[in-house]
């Protein structure tokens, strides 16, 4: 089988990255307009460099790493080979706010679509990834979708109009807990922490937080109603929280962020 990638960026390399450690033995065709960083990744992944125009002539499925206002130009580059393939080839799209129904429409025919929503912890194998399809991709094209991206991370099949709102959670939101680190870090600094352990103390405190919702035994709120002692010191942290409207300001800034994803689908 070959899997292409057009667009070698920080996710589509990840995500190339993660096909070719769970799938030795598939040929790997990579393009990118910077062809220094296509190269070296295919150096890195024994993969061969190619063209847009060769991957969705040869590859069996393969990976649209570009931007959404980028993808207009793009498949109106490559449509004409696609319209000629029989059978036709698996695409799976990453563009934040285009619909399957966008891509075959800039193609100009129905082919099977997959579209997906990563994350930046793809790079280490521990990423979130909602998973939809169109009409056109059969049950066999979404487990090879999911085959092929089990070295990722975590997948979950949704319908698409569930994926701009996931788009908003867990695509945007390793932005917004990074923002929340820092901030913590910035806190605990003015208390007294020394620069050198911020980070250590702040990412292993959300690490095994994180693992506590994991486990799946309590609820958020049960978890953080567990950590608060009457008139104790996380308490009065929380107070804070609530005095400062933080719950208002968490949840406007996933609704933008849906919001955006809706405007960046309107190639």
């Amino acid at each position: 089988m070959k899997c292409g990638f057009i667009g070698c960026g920080n996710m589509g390399g990840a995500l190339a990255t993660a096909v070719r450690k769970g799938n030795c033995d598939i040929t790997i065709l990579l393009a990118d307009n910077d062809t220094q960083k296509r190269d070296s990744l295919c150096e890195t992944l024994q993969a061969s460099a190619a063209t847009a125009e060769q991957i969705a002539s040869e590859c069996d499925v393969f990976f649209l790493g570009v931007k959404p206002q980028g993808m207009k130009s793009l498949l109106e580059q490559i449509s004409c080979v696609l319209t000629k393939r029989n059978p036709a080839p698996l695409i799976i799209t990453m563009a934040a706010g285009v619909t399957t129904n966008t891509i075959t429409d800039l193609i100009g025919t129905v082919l099977p679509v997959v579209r997906i929503m990563p994350n930046t912890p793809v790079q280490l194998g521990c990423g979130m990834i909602e998973v939809c399809r169109n009409q056109t991709a059969t049950d066999e094209q979404i487990d090879l979708a999911l085959d092929l991206l089990k070295e990722a991370g975590k997948l979950d099949v949704i319908p698409e109009d569930l994926i701009d709102a996931a788009s908003a959670l867990s695509g945007s939101g390793p932005a917004f807990v990074y923002y929340f680190a820092e901030q913590l870090m910035a806190g605990a600094n003015q208390c007294g922490i020394p620069d050198e352990k911020l980070v250590a103390y702040t990412a292993q405190t959300l690490l095994g937080a994180a693992q506590m919702m994991l486990k799946g035994d309590q609820t958020p709120e049960e978890l953080r109603i567990a950590v608060c002692s009457p008139g104790g010191s996380t308490l009065a942290g929380l107070t804070a929280m609530q005095t400062d409207a933080f719950d208002t300001a968490v949840q406007d800034t996933v609704k933008r962020a849906f919001a955006r994803s809706k405007e960046l689908g309107k190639v």
